[in-house]
């Protein structure tokens, strides 16, 4: 930002890391997401942000929205309505490198436009989610079989919709859309998986 002559001040900035690195979650490009709002603010533009995209990530113009998924790289379906869902979190205890993961893809699910109309009832909504799928799910899994024992276990839980998982990994979910049952997967799967970090989110 200082080259850019966005910014001349100086900072010490301490990040408390929530989130684990390599969990394909996007915490570091988040984190970096915030500072640009917090520090430029009116300044951000889409221009702003392709420059920004080639240096921290592809995923970065995703934190600038409430909800919605990446269609490309360049282009973001965002949602007209929100819906509520509770996720539990699960990192195994191994690194994902974005980079290579991708670099083992040979294919990719066929495109398809989103119907808008599907946020409007709950249950077309998640069925439409449980039926796509992750692409580079079965690459990790070969690579880590640790994972596909992992999203059965998780899916096996009273509540759960469907478990997949994040990215390029390694993280793993559950989606409920009761916050209770979803506490009460949480703890079990803490008992089941005690070395692993565990946590619940909620779509925002």
């Amino acid at each position: 930002m200082r080259k850019m002559k966005l910014i001349n001040s100086y900072y010490s900035i301490l990040i408390k890391k929530n989130i684990p690195v390599f969990s394909g979650l996007g915490g570091g490009t988040s984190n970096a997401a915030f500072l640009m709002k917090y520090l430029l603010k009116s300044k951000i533009n889409n221009n702003l942000i392709n420059q920004f995209e080639s240096l921290i990530g592809t995923d970065l113009r995703l934190f600038f929205k409430r909800q919605g998924f990446l269609r490309n790289l360049k282009s973001i379906i965002e949602f007209k309505k929100k819906q509520i869902f509770f996720l539990v979190l699960i990192k195994p205890n191994f690194k994902c490198s974005t980079k290579k993961i991708y670099s083992m893809a040979r294919k990719f699910s066929k495109k398809e436009k989103f119907d808008q109309k599907l946020l409007k009832s709950k249950n077309k909504f998640l069925d439409y989610l449980s039926k796509n799928r992750n692409d580079l799910q079965f690459i990790v899994e070969r690579k880590h079989p640790i994972i596909r024992n992992l999203l059965i276990d998780i899916k096996n839980e009273k509540g759960c919709y469907f478990s997949r998982m994040t990215g390029s990994g390694s993280v793993c979910y559950g989606l409920f859309i009761n916050k209770l049952i979803a506490k009460k997967a949480l703890n079990k799967l803490k008992y089941q998986y005690p070395n692993y970090w565990i946590s619940l989110a909620k779509t925002v």
